[in-house]
């Protein structure tokens, strides 16, 4: 095998964001067409109430004091570059070109960083809601921030750190970072008691439950510090910390990535997370069709290594079987080193998408938490799952 090729087969595993190599993109993936037929996107933005909410809510945002912050995505990210679709080269890019673009798997933007950029911290904010039985409605508000490049976990082991050198930069593995996404889940109404958190790290989403995995912030405003290099989103702690990171959550790595268990897989490495400067951004609202969730293109250069290309629209960043809303809070909660029921779940669930036991599983202890959180009459929580 030449040298390059043997380079990029060890490579493969360090990409950071989700995305394939070659004529496709993510966006291709089996199944993304008849989930989004199913569930169609938002034609509009956030409505006022919802922007209310979204405002009430967000974010408290640290990212290291080095690092250069999130930004406008059509203003400081896709206003400098070009844009290749259908043997075309558009120099001068905005929203009505991307969206022009948005449905062509071939189409990719090369962003060009203007010098002595003057970035302005920007997130996207959006609310959605899905129905939690027996308990009704939930509503899930998140909120993405753009990154003008993802680099890799800033922890990798020593081989992987040396061989990314040789492949490209590690604080610039490719162009544009947006799945750095936080959705804060609240109850029906009339309460909408804060639940949790779900975050997008790498390509996989991470729930937290608000009394049992993090205290239930006062006022609804959790604290959030974007790692060094990836951007990858954590609870803030208030010092260093290290998390643990795989390139993709799978059966044969989800025990060590959950509790620590068990030998390090080769993938796994360790993002790591300090207190940071606090950034005061602005927020944002764009339809759900907008191509900055919807482009099925790339939105960053198509470099030769898979992994270091471009990611397609944010609202491709899980497999269509791990889209739905509840499913992430209720299956992605991390469960604890001894918790060998729900790891075995967890496990059986990455296996096998549609494997019925196993998420009815993680569903249940889901509703058994979400009755305890808003209150509800757990006997009757039990006795209408059963009936189901």
């Amino acid at each position: 095998m030449p040298p390059r090729a043997a380079l990029a087969a060890l490579l493969v595993g360090l990409t950071a964001a989700a995305g394939c190599s070659g004529a496709e993109t993510f966006a291709q993936h089996p199944g993304f067409d008849a989930w989004f037929a199913a569930h169609p996107p938002d034609p509009a933005p956030a409505s006022p109430v919802e922007r209310e909410l979204l405002r009430r809510y967000r974010p408290l945002l640290h990212v290291p004091a080095t690092a250069a912050g999130p930004l406008d995505f059509y203003r400081d990210y896709i206003a400098h570059g070009r844009l290749h679709a259908d043997g075309r080269t558009w120099s001068r890019v905005d929203r009505a070109a991307a969206g022009g673009a948005r449905g062509r798997p071939g189409a990719v933007f090369v962003h060009e960083p203007p010098p002595g950029a003057d970035a302005r911290a920007v997130a996207y904010g959006r609310v959605e809601h899905a129905r939690l039985a027996p308990f009704g409605r939930l509503t899930f508000l998140e909120w993405h921030f753009v990154f003008r490049v993802s680099g890799l976990p800033a922890a990798l082991p020593a081989w992987q750190e040396w061989l990314a050198g040789l492949a490209g930069d590690p604080h610039d593995w490719h162009q544009l970072d947006h799945y750095t996404a936080a959705t804060l889940v609240l109850g029906p109404a009339p309460g909408h008691v804060p639940l949790g958190l779900v975050l997008q790290q790498h390509n996989a989403q991470r729930a937290y439950w608000f009394g049992r995995d993090l205290p239930r912030p006062p006022n609804g405003r959790v604290r959030l510090a974007a790692a060094l290099r990836s951007n990858e989103l954590y609870p803030w702690r208030g010092q260093q910390a290290r998390h643990r990171a795989v390139r993709f959550l799978e059966p044969g790595n989800a025990a060590w990535l959950t509790t620590g268990h068990g030998e390090r897989p080769w993938d796994g490495s360790h993002d790591v997370t300090v207190p940071g400067r606090r950034v005061d951004y602005a927020l944002r609202f764009l339809a759900g069709t907008d191509p900055f969730y919807r482009f099925s293109g790339r939105l960053g250069a198509d470099r030769w290594l898979p992994g270091r290309d471009g990611p397609p629209g944010a609202d491709y960043d899980a497999i269509p079987a791990f889209q739905a809303r509840p499913l992430q809070l209720c299956a992605f909660r991390w469960p604890r080193r001894h918790d060998d029921d729900r790891l075995a779940a967890l496990e059986a669930l990455l296996a096998a998408p549609g494997d019925a036991g196993a998420r009815a599983t993680l569903m249940e202890d889901c509703r058994r938490f979400v009755a305890k959180s808003i209150g509800y009459n757990s006997a009757a929580t039990s006795h209408r799952t059963a009936r189901r």
